[in-house]
């Protein structure tokens, strides 16, 4: 529909409306309004369109609020004709007839009425034909094209959206821009770079107020959207980490959990896995014991000590390094009571002797040795031992051949060295020995050491006193 006619007929059926409006008494519309009554309460016009009185022949009125003989609302009714002086006007049709007997061409732009069988599609406007360079304007199509608009100002296909043809506009937004128009890709620059009426959409980033900087929002932040997310915002979701001290940088859920009694992790435990073990200290001597209780924690409580030493926590003198008094109680822990520190002890001879404490009674805390029946061949140059812990030591010498195995020392003729006799040690199952100086044990003639390697075994036919066989895994034989 042409746009004057819309306009028109807007126009008119808003006059209407105001006119009813005012009550019953209120005379009918005139064909043509009085724009020079009083106010109507029709508010003040702003563009022409709002001034038309819906008929298209008498040409156009306008909103022209300063001009002399304008209406209350600022209308100036319209005078004149629409259509140039060699045309007819057709009020039924809204169009201005071309006689094309007198040429086709009323308006002298060189180009026939449509009518006519030319190509002008408006014969009373002699700055609208084909072909006519279309300039940016609000309603005039220059060219008789309705989808141009204007020029294109930044030569990227599009004229700008000032730039109309009745209701039909261009699409740039900012035709000053070539990155800018309907073919233009979004980018996050607050700058609707496709012209679709929404700046920066799909491409900003989602931010939450960070209040403390450390990177995490608090639980319940808000998202707003950003093309960055500056000081004072973070990408990190809180629900993905949220910080559950928004006010404190040292409280979020990167930093490490430290002892302090705070949450320094949000993760929703306090000094998880930290602080120290302390002992519960019954008797206040500052030692605690386990079988008392136990705490972990920051700092020691009151109560409580860091030393599980306390081998009596009901006794305040008792305890690991305590000095040890005559009191019947085991005062230093070490498991014996009232020794007498630091006064040493002994008790046992030769071999047998063992050193101990001094207790409050004259007794030593320790016990005798026992005997050690082997054969020491390392107590002295001569062999001497105190072989049975009575504090008496034996001279004796070593065998003749300490490569020898026991089986082999009685198997063997040996000589004792002058001045020493033949010995067994101990005496248990051994054969008969020939004695003196040197004299043989039995020797390697009568007997044979046995297939166990523990013992000998005698010849088929011996020729001698010896008369038992040896049997001992242990026992040696020397010199004495």
């Amino acid at each position: 529909m042409d746009r004057k006619k819309l306009f028109a007929r807007k126009a008119l059926f808003t006059a209407i409306l105001a006119l009813a409006a005012c009550g019953d008494d209120a005379p009918p519309p005139a064909t043509t309004p009085d724009l020079g009554a009083a106010d109507t309460g029709v508010p003040p016009c702003t563009t022409d369109a709002q001034c038309d009185d819906g008929m298209f022949c008498n040409g156009v009125a306008r909103c022209t609020p300063s001009a002399a003989g304008a209406d209350a609302r600022g209308c100036v009714a319209a005078t004149g004709s629409s259509c140039l002086a060699s045309q007819t006007c057709n009020e039924a049709t809204d169009a201005c007839e071309t006689a094309c007997d007198t040429g086709g061409d009323a308006d002298g732009d060189g180009i026939d009425a449509m009518s006519c069988g030319g190509t002008d599609c408006d014969d009373s406007d002699a700055l609208t034909f084909p072909g006519n360079s279309e300039v940016c304007d609000a309603d005039h199509d220059e060219d008789c094209n309705p989808t141009t608009f204007g020029p294109d100002g930044d030569s990227d296909g599009f004229a700008g959206t000032e730039c109309c043809n009745g209701d039909a506009c261009g699409a740039d937004c900012d035709d000053t821009s070539d990155t800018v128009g309907p073919s233009g890709t979004e980018s996050c620059n607050l700058v609707d770079d496709d012209c679709n009426g929404t700046i920066d959409e799909g491409v900003q980033t989602t931010c939450f107020v960070d209040a403390d900087g450390d990177s995490y929002a608090a639980v319940g932040a808000a998202p707003m959207m950003a093309c960055t997310c500056g000081a004072g915002f973070t990408a990190t979701a809180p629900s993905m980490a949220a910080d559950c001290n928004d006010s404190s940088i040292t409280v979020n859920p990167a930093v490490p959990e430290v002892c302090n009694t705070i949450d320094d992790n949000c993760n929703g435990m306090i000094d998880e896995g930290l602080g120290t073990t302390y002992y519960r200290d019954l008797d206040g001597d500052g030692r605690g014991a386990t079988a008392s209780g136990t705490i972990v924690s920051c700092s020691m409580p009151v109560g409580y000590a860091a030393a599980n030493n306390d081998c009596d926590d009901g006794c305040a003198a008792c305890y690991t390094g305590a000095p040890d008094v005559c009191d019947a109680l085991d005062n230093n822990c070490n498991g014996v009571i009232d020794e007498v520190l630091p006064a040493p002890c002994t008790v046992g001879v030769g071999a047998c002797t063992r050193v101990g404490l001094l207790r409050c009674d004259g007794s030593c805390t320790t016990v005798p040795g026992i005997p050690d029946s082997s054969f020491h061949t390392t107590a002295a140059a001569n062999g001497s031992w105190d072989w049975n812990c009575d504090g008496v030591v034996e001279p004796r010498d070593a065998i003749t051949d300490p490569s020898y195995s026991s089986a082999e020392a009685f198997c063997r003729t040996q000589t004792c060295p002058s001045g020493s006799t033949p010995m067994f040690l101990p005496a248990v199952h051994r054969g008969a020995l020939t004695t003196g100086s040197p004299s043989p044990f039995c020797g390697v003639t009568l007997w044979t050491v046995g297939g166990d390697g523990s013992g000998c075994s005698r010849p088929p036919s011996p020729s001698d006193a010896c008369s038992n066989a040896y049997r001992s895994g242990t026992a040696r034989q020397g010199c004495r």
